[in-house]
């Protein structure tokens, strides 16, 4: 009887497949977020139709959004691009910043299926129509959640503050017609995002399995167009990304193969 490897220790994993530079996700968070509002500009002023605004409303919405969350896993950065981490898309005035944002996510990964610790635990478990409601009021659950647990910070006040500020000049700026667009693509694209990776893929179909769920071609193709190859390896391989969330997205793949074998 052949007796199975034993699980390979994040050390292990770490040495074969390093964290992602966090400068270069820096840079790609902002870049998403400059492209979604120029697309809001161009849209008001009439140069772009709606549906092309949210169409590529969401993608650049869910792009940054990844860039995001890549870079809350990725090595420290040196600081040359931190400061692009306050071009956040505003979704609501009360929304959090990047630090506690990735606190939470940091969380969500140590406690993950342990709904008592999870501050996530609103959007991962539960029946489906609770989490999309979570999911729909995420930004200001999440605000309020965080400042029940942990307090104000001069962090959490300063964003307030910038977010509350952008958040006026988007709406000014768009008149009735420019706002409406925007609440409804912003929502829409942060619902999708919170609603598919915090519940939807923490479902028994998605987790414990170290393997692709077997998409079809035609399906990640148009994914991995749209929203970015990171988006669709970390849907993919969601369970590998939480057993070794340093591990980028694009080596999920090779990982999995090996603990495939190992297993």
């Amino acid at each position: 009887m052949v007796q199975a490897k034993a699980d390979p220790t994040g050390r292990e994993v770490a040495a074969r497949f390093p964290p992602g530079d966090g400068d270069r996700y820096d840079r790609f968070a902002a870049l998403w977020a400059v492209a979604f509002y120029a697309l809001y500009g161009a849209y008001v002023a009439e140069w772009l139709p709606g549906l092309a605004f949210g169409l590529l409303g969401v993608c650049a919405f869910v792009r940054n959004f990844n860039a995001l969350h890549e870079g809350f896993h990725a090595r420290r950065s040196t600081g040359r691009w931190r400061w692009a981490r306050h071009l956040f898309v505003v979704t609501s005035p009360f929304m959090l910043g990047y630090q506690p944002l990735r606190r939470n996510h940091v969380e969500h990964h140590r406690h993950a299926q342990c709904p008592e610790r999870d501050p996530d635990a609103y959007l991962a478990y539960g029946p489906w129509w609770s989490a999309l409601m979570g999911a729909i009021t995420q930004p200001e659950q999440g605000f309020v959640r965080y400042v029940a647990r942990h307090g104000w910070s001069r962090e959490i006040w300063s964003r307030l503050v910038l977010h509350a500020a952008v958040f006026a000049v988007v709406m000014g700026a768009g008149g009735v017609r420019g706002a409406i667009a925007w609440l409804i693509v912003t929502r829409i694209a942060n619902t999708a995002s919170w609603f598919i990776f915090d519940w939807i893929l923490h479902r028994g179909w998605a987790w414990g399995r170290n393997g692709a769920p077997g998409l079809p071609r035609p399906l990640r193709w148009t994914w991995s167009l749209l929203l970015g190859e990171d988006n669709l390896l970390g849907v993919e391989y969601h369970f590998v990304h939480h057993r070794f969330p340093f591990v980028p997205g694009p080596k999920l793949p090779a990982l999995s193969a090996e603990l495939a074998t190992d297993g």
